[in-house]
């Protein structure tokens, strides 16, 4: 129904002159683009109730789940390692100006809950809600450390040379006097800078799963059988260091490159990858499990299936750029025709050749923008059946 539609407008469109044709053809993707907009908008102004409970590891814990110490128990070299890593990459040091209290945080979305429970367990502290869920996200928590917990906490940590090791030395201290206060703050700014380059820092699998869990992503090509891992980060050193470990490991189709203004660790060789996931999941890695397991599992017979379910399993992070299958297929045959357009020594098969591409591309276009108000009109519904509602500005 959808490319019935997006046909006949193009067609009525191409029986105009080409001025006018070009004034319509952007006039319509207008209307689209509001269109896309408004639902958008509709869907962020979806609120739900505050959480009063959370499930992590099948079981069902009551918010706020209150701070408790430390164990007596230390937790063993390589879960500080993963828990350094992983803080390292969501985690937080903060203090409060007024009374030099510095607290640990670490905030995930509701769905990967189980991290939080992780650092609870390891090192005290206790899970609050920090965001509701609307329409647009999922609700957040965050574990928090404070006081006692969390001076014993960094204490621990920060035996583990990691990015944030000076903060967490900071945060070792316990409550900074008065006279130090200022130049503490300051101090914990300046580290949190992206040019910030810490005196040693060594990686390890059980440091490497613990900072993919937090900063990596998995990715199924659309159009071929292939893997992407991804690590971002606005100071390059971490990765370089982990690009580093990763060759040593003769893992040396990781790639690291600068895209706009931040720094991008990838891997986009299937062997490669599956080995460096291999390692990750027999090092611990959690939050990202299910996802590494499909990926690991990925062949051509199973790739559309393996790349659907790697993609439900990636939350709502580019839900709506997504392409469907008949965006897929397109897209192949808009390749198609440029590989033909390239080839081609004939004027007049090339002219041909460019109406024709020039007709699929705008197809593409118009098909891209209902497919995405279809799947924004499908997302309202369900938020408001699941118990959502429209909050009235």
């Amino acid at each position: 129904m959808l490319r019935s539609t997006a046909r006949h407008t193009l067609a009525a469109l191409h029986g105009l002159t080409r001025l006018s044709f070009q004034r319509c053809l952007a006039t319509t993707l207008e209307q689209w683009q509001r269109r896309c907009d408004r639902l958008a908008c509709l869907l962020r102004r979806i609120k739900f109730p505050k959480l009063s409970e959370f499930e992590a590891g099948g079981e069902t814990y009551a918010l706020p789940l209150r701070s408790v110490a430390p164990p007596r128990d230390l937790p063993t070299q390589a879960e500080l390692e993963y828990l350094v890593g992983f803080f390292d990459g969501d985690g937080c040091v903060s203090m409060r100006r007024a009374t030099g209290q510095v607290a640990l945080e670490v905030s995930q979305a509701e769905g990967s809950a189980q991290i939080l429970i992780r650092f609870r367990e390891a090192l005290g502290g206790g899970i609050y809600q920090q965001g509701s869920r609307t329409g647009a996200r999922q609700a957040t928590l965050k574990w928090k450390a404070g006081g006692d917990a969390a001076r014993q906490a960094a204490q621990l940590m920060c035996r583990i040379p990691g990015m944030k090791r000076r903060q967490l030395e900071i945060a070792a201290q316990g409550p900074i006097r008065p006279s130090l206060k200022d130049e503490r703050v300051d101090e914990l700014m300046a580290l949190r800078s992206s040019n910030q380059r810490p005196e040693v820092l060594r990686c390890s699998w059980q440091y490497l799963a613990g900072f993919f869990d937090a900063e990596g992503s998995i990715s199924v090509s659309h159009s071929k059988t292939s893997l992407q891992l991804h690590l971002v980060q606005r100071n390059p050193c971490v990765l370089e260091d982990i690009l580093t470990f990763l060759c040593q490991n003769k893992l040396d189709r990781w790639r690291l490159y600068n895209h706009n203004y931040c720094f991008v660790l990838c891997c986009g060789h299937l062997a490669t990858s599956k080995q460096s996931l291999e390692h990750l999941l027999d090092a611990g890695l959690q939050v990202k499990l299910k996802q590494a397991e499909l990926a690991l599992a990925l062949t051509a017979e199973n790739h559309r299936e393996v790349r659907n379910a790697v993609f439900e399993l990636n939350g709502l992070q580019n839900r709506y750029q997504r392409l469907d299958e008949d965006g897929i297929e397109r897209s192949k045959q808009i390749k198609r025709m440029y590989d033909k357009l390239y080839r081609t020594s004939c004027q007049q098969k090339a002219e041909l050749l460019q109406s024709k591409l020039q007709e699929l591309q705008q197809e593409h276009v118009f098909l891209k923008l209902q497919s995405k108000c279809n799947a924004l009109r499908r997302d309202i519904r369900q938020s408001l059946k699941d118990g959502g509602f429209i909050q009235h500005s």
